[in-house]
């Protein structure tokens, strides 16, 4: 018992933090990019409405803007499948969780399910949880070093 909560604990506490790391990335953004608040999250696409957050800008800027296309393209691969089952799990419950023998590995690690209660279910596993982590300081590591090389909104106004 206490291996699978200390597993579920870890679960939910990676996922927060990657959400809780994206919208600490935006304020670093807000300074190069006009139109961020500093209240301002991540966000989401929305099927059939207004993307809401940072992601309404990046959706406004994506194809005039390298760095906007490639945090279009990281939320498209990963970042939505991330941010989806910590929102389930701030808003709906708790995450389930089953164990699976790798017969290869002999070993056996434990999968968590969550419900939205809109009807969608997401599962992750140790293996994926490590993914979003390594993508997500991959994309810090780019969006720095691309805003390192331009000046911030205030500095590139007083320049011209």
């Amino acid at each position: 018992m206490l291996r699978q909560v200390s597993a579920q604990v870890y679960a939910h506490a990676t996922l927060l933090s990657i959400k809780s790391g994206l919208d600490r990335l935006v304020r670093v953004l807000s300074f190069y990019y006009a139109g961020i608040a500093g209240h301002t999250t991540w966000g989401h696409y929305r099927d059939n409405a207004k993307p809401t957050g940072f992601m309404a800008i990046v959706l406004r800027g994506k194809d005039n803007d390298s760095l906007l296309a490639e945090i279009d393209a990281a939320y498209q691969q990963w970042i939505r499948l991330a941010v989806a089952p910590r929102d389930a799990l701030m808003h709906y419950q708790d995450s389930k969780s089953c164990w699976h023998f790798l017969p290869e590995e002999s070993a056996e690690i434990q999968t968590h399910w969550i419900s939205d209660g809109k009807g969608n279910e997401y599962g992750f596993g140790i293996a994926t949880i490590g993914e979003y982590v390594r993508e997500f300081y991959q994309l810090a590591d780019r969006t720095l070093l691309l805003l390192s090389t331009r000046l911030p909104c205030q500095l590139e106004r007083r320049s011209k």
